[in-house]
């Protein structure tokens, strides 16, 4: 007998077969509960075979986004992630390509202008004004829903605070990294009635895609004079210090691991970061 309702890769025939300790699924299962401040959380996905995968296998083991209280996978089309069991899910889709220059040494997306685009479809969209938090992660990475609680709880009782002041969290020393980007309730209202001033101050980079999205958003909660609380206990990334040479193996204790750009590296990378 198979459970058609389990994700593809657990859809196997039941044996009575006794298993040894050392047995490893070959992906791991995901179970998180909803406990603590509520997240909603979005992510960008290209139409195109990596990041289509990484996110069918995430929503499959309700990974990443998918373990937050809410969510939105965003494209520039709908694009069904799901093979409509027991509910089909698909993309929200925003204008406009997804395609941008590239600059610098590390060759990276100057996508500030998509990421207008997105934060807009956020905004219109509204599902953050039911929650506490607000997190954007890239496809690309290995995320765990329950240690963003963690932290932002750990942030409210050592300072007091409440999800509705406006606070963002800078995972690099070297300023904000966009693979993930948390900011709360009252942050976010701020952003909303802000973000269309942030591009007429920043317009030469804007205008001329001179901005990665993580520079234009770290300038923008300046503009904005939304707090920034230091956290780089959050994302292992190579380009953050301790810039290792690659996010692999996910044993640092973060809760963010960046790049992982396949679904066998992602799977090793979110077993490895859950133990």
């Amino acid at each position: 007998m198979i459970d058609y309702t389990e994700p593809p890769q657990f859809q196997k025939t039941w044996s009575c077969e006794k298993l040894s300790l050392d047995t490893q699924p070959e992906l791991p299962q995901v179970h998180f509960e909803h406990i603590g401040p509520s997240l909603f959380c979005f992510a960008l996905v290209r139409p195109v075979q990596g990041d289509l995968l990484l996110a069918k296998q995430q929503h499959g083991l309700g990974a990443g986004i998918f373990a937050c209280n809410s969510f939105t996978l965003f494209s520039n089309m709908s694009i069904g992630i799901n093979p409509g069991a027991p509910k089909l899910f698909q993309t929200t889709p925003i204008s406009g390509s997804l395609e941008c220059p590239r600059a610098g040494p590390h060759n990276s997306p100057l996508n500030a202008e998509i990421f207008m685009r997105v934060w807009k479809r956020v905004f219109d969209e509204g599902k953050y004004e039911e929650h506490d938090w607000t997190v954007k992660v890239d496809i690309d990475s290995v995320f765990l829903a329950r240690g963003i609680r963690k932290h932002v709880t750990n942030y409210m009782e050592l300072h007091a605070a409440s999800p509705d002041e406006r606070v963002y969290f800078n995972n690099c020393k070297a300023g904000l990294h966009g693979a993930l980007e948390i900011i709360s309730r009252g942050g976010m209202w701020f952003l909303k009635v802000g973000l269309d001033a942030c591009a007429r101050t920043l317009k030469n980079g804007y205008n001329h895609y001179g901005y990665g999205e993580s520079v234009f958003f770290r300038n923008c909660m300046a503009l904005l004079v939304i707090k920034k609380v230091d956290d780089f206990g959050l994302l292992t990334d190579p380009d953050c210090e301790p810039f290792p040479a690659r996010p692999r193996p996910c044993v640092s204790g973060k809760v963010a691991f960046h790049p992982l750009r396949t679904v066998e590296e992602y799977a090793v990378c979110l077993q490895q970061a859950m133990q």
